[in-house]
C-alpha cells in the first residue's frame, strides 16, 4: 500500500496490507503526524478512515493536519464519512460516570468499532494510554482482534506507541505479537535536530531493515530520497 509519503515509497514501497503495526516513537518524532498524513492520504483515495483519540480530542488532529496543509472536514463530511473518529477523550474531560467510552467499556468498544469494517484502515492514538490504564491481557486481546480482522478484511491498522512510557517487557511484548513495528528517533547533533526511521519488523514482507532520514516540516513529514542508511 502506497502511502503517498514520497521518499518513503521510494526506499520501502509502501506499507503492506493486511498489517496491525505499532509506530514507536517519544514526543516530538514524528510518529503521530506519519500515522495522521498516511491515514490521511488513504481517505483522500477513498478508503474509510477510523481515528480513535484517547490523549486528545479529535479537534487537535484536526489542527495538526491543519498546520501542514491538510483539511480533514471534507473527509468528514463526504457520505458516507471517510474519516471518522472515536473521541475517548472528551467523556473523561467532561467526566461522564459511565458510558461505551469509558472505565471498562472503553477496550470493548474499540474492538468492536475497529473491526466492523471491511478493508478500512485505522489508528489508536495512543496504545501507550491503554498499556498505562489497563491489564496488558486485555489490551493485547485488543490488539489481537484487530490483527484477525486484519487477516479476514485487509486494511492497516497503526498502534501509535511511547516506547519511554513503558518496562521494557512491555514494549517486547507489543513488538512480538504486531506484524510490524517503525520507530521513529529523534536526536540533536551539532545543534541541529535529526529525525529518522527505522523499520525494526515486518512480517510476510521482504522490507528492508534500513534507517531512512527525514525531517519534520511545515509540509508535515518529509522524508529523503537521495539518502539512506543501510
Amino acid at each position: 500500500m502506497k502511502t503517498g509519503l514520497e521518499g518513503f515509497d521510494q526506499t520501502f514501497g509502501g506499507l503492506p496490507d493486511k498489517t496491525v503495526l505499532a509506530l514507536m516513537g517519544g514526543t516530538g518524532t514524528g510518529s503521530e503526524m506519519f500515522a495522521q498524513q498516511f491515514l490521511f492520504n488513504a481517505a483522500r483515495r477513498g478508503t474509510r478512515v477510523v481515528y480513535a483519540t484517547i490523549e486528545k480530542p479529535p479537534s487537535d488532529v484536526r489542527e495538526e493536519l491543519q498546520s501542514v496543509g491538510l483539511n480533514l472536514k471534507p473527509l468528514e463530511n463526504t457520505k458516507p464519512p471517510r474519516w471518522n473518529f472515536i473521541d475517548a477523550f472528551s467523556p473523561r474531560r467532561t467526566k461522564i460516570a459511565a458510558g461505551p467510552l469509558t472505565g471498562s467499556n472503553l477496550l470493548t468498544t474499540l474492538r468492536d468499532t475497529l473491526t466492523e469494517g471491511v478493508n478500512q484502515y485505522t489508528a489508536v492514538d495512543s496504545l501507550s494510554y491503554l498499556l498505562l490504564r489497563y491489564d496488558i491481557l486485555d489490551v493485547m486481546d485488543l490488539v489481537e482482534s484487530l490483527i484477525h480482522t486484519a487477516r479476514k478484511d485487509g486494511g492497516v491498522h497503526m498502534l501509535i506507541t511511547n516506547p519511554n512510557m513503558h518496562d521494557p517487557k512491555v514494549v517486547s511484548t507489543v513488538l512480538h505479537i504486531v506484524d510490524g513495528a517503525l520507530e521513529f528517533v529523534r536526536e540533536e547533533q551539532a545543534q541541529e535536530i535529526e529525525w529518522a526511521l527505522q523499520i525494526r519488523k515486518m512480517k510476510r514482507e521482504s522490507h528492508k531493515m534500513g534507517i531512512l532520514p527525514f525531517r519534520l516540516t511545515d509540509r508535515g513529514v518529509l522524508f529523503e530520497t537521495t539518502k539512506r542508511i543501510a
